[in-house]
């Protein structure tokens, strides 16, 4: 039990910060046009610092290869049964990008560490390598073009080749698999970039929350719309996550329970929340921030339910 109650105190600031924006929308403290410029300074500056702190602290061992391909396959066949889905009810909605990839960083890392423990982390963020690839590659740029963005291979890869994110992913794989993360961290210059990329990184989760909270919709119809999609999502990952966990035995020789630990817990989260920071504004921006939310409700009861168990 005291598990689970500091569980719940430590995703309250989540909550208390979509209940923020929420407030501020409702009460009409910020324009919506504000909203959107906030969205602009996280999709061009804090998360490219989180992505470059991120991947450049990365350290790679034998069982990387395995975790990470059945990660990066299990967020694909999301977002193609979510196209299928689409196609079958003949309708084109953001449901597929709602089922894919998954929220380590700001809800299953604080989440994991509490019930399986903090000398355990590197089994979770091994396990999110893959879906932050996945997602930063594949699956915001994608929406992005749904949303508004140039379509097409070559307006695409030209979009990519400007986005700051991908840069930040791919000078931080580069700075984590040279070893250049570790140079920097042993000088002085080295150190105070470091320590300019994590400040600029920091404000990151709050932002995004915010703004989640702000384009929450507490309707019928989206409530039921979003239901529906969590509902979905759980029907497609769960028997995902016994078949991902039966390859990774099979072919990655670290297997073990700490990191079907991982699994378990990654398996259950809501989409990223990045998200809605790449997504349309209007009636589908509501609908996603009320799909994530919801789902970030569902999840943390699941958790707390494994939390009992554990």
């Amino acid at each position: 039990m005291d598990t689970v109650v500091t569980m719940l105190l430590k995703v309250a600031p989540v909550f208390v910060t979509l209940a923020l924006g929420f407030l501020f929308r409702k009460r009409e403290f910020l324009p919506r046009a504000t909203v959107s410029g906030i969205k602009s300074v996280v999709s061009r500056l804090t998360l490219p610092a989180v992505v470059f702190a991120g991947f450049s602290g990365i350290r790679f061992d034998a069982d990387a290869p395995v975790v990470f391909a059945v990660i990066f396959v299990c967020c694909a066949l999301g977002l193609v049964v979510g196209i299928g889905l689409d196609r079958l009810l003949r309708r084109s909605t953001v449901r597929p990008f709602l089922m894919s990839s998954f929220e380590a960083g700001m809800l299953g890392f604080p989440l994991f560490a509490i019930v399986f423990g903090v000398e355990n982390m590197p089994k979770i963020a091994l396990s999110d390598l893959g879906e932050i690839v996945f997602t930063f590659a594949i699956l915001l740029p994608l929406l992005n073009a749904r949303s508004g963005g140039e379509r097409g291979v070559k307006p695409q890869l030209r979009a990519l080749s400007r986005n700051p994110v991908i840069w930040a992913l791919v000078l931080g794989l580069v700075a984590g698999l040279t070893g250049l993360s570790g140079l920097l961290t042993s000088t002085r210059v080295g150190s105070a970039f470091l320590g300019c990329v994590s400040f600029i990184a920091a404000p990151t989760g709050v932002l995004i929350l915010f703004v989640i909270g702000y384009e929450l919709e507490f309707s019928r119809s989206t409530i039921r719309a979003s239901a529906a999609t969590v509902l979905a999502r759980y029907v497609v990952w769960i028997p995902l996550y016994f078949v991902a966990w039966a390859v990774t035995a099979r072919f990655a020789p670290g297997a073990d329970r700490m990191l079907r630990a991982a699994y378990l817990v990654v398996f259950i989260l809501p989409p990223t929340f990045a998200i809605p920071v790449f997504g349309a504004e209007g009636e589908e921006s509501r609908f996603i921030a009320t799909t994530i939310s919801l789902n970030s409700l569902v999840s943390i009861i699941l958790l707390a339910g494994v939390a009992v168990f554990a």
